[in-house]
């Protein structure tokens, strides 16, 4: 049972562990935004691109669409040993998916 448990790629370590590199990684990005020399036009643009993303955020987790949350988790999903099928089950995508909202929310 606990060797089932250990191997199960959706279990709450990897999980977390996939949340913090997720919330790191856009720590680091709006850190970047922040510090560099982008234009006030750039910005309007930035804002309005965010605002979108949120959107399509927010309609996946009505549609209980989580095919989304696979995109999203590309990145940091293989190093924390979740596969793209991994990331689409519901007790994982709900949390990417909200972590990623609030990601564009914070920008």
């Amino acid at each position: 049972m606990i060797a089932v448990l250990s191997d199960n790629p959706v279990c709450e370590t990897r999980t977390k562990a996939l949340i913090q590199d997720l919330a790191r990684r856009a720590v680091a990005r709006m850190l970047d935004r922040q510090e560099s020399d982008a234009p006030e036009i750039d910005s309007a643009g930035h804002l309005e691109q965010l605002a979108r993303e949120k959107n399509q955020i927010i309609a996946a987790q009505r549609n209980r669409n989580w095919e989304l949350s696979a995109q999203l988790a590309a990145s940091v999903a293989p190093q924390n040993g979740f596969s793209s099928e991994d990331i689409t089950q519901p007790v994982v995508a709900r949390q990417v998916l909200a972590v990623s909202c609030c990601d564009r929310l914070n920008h």
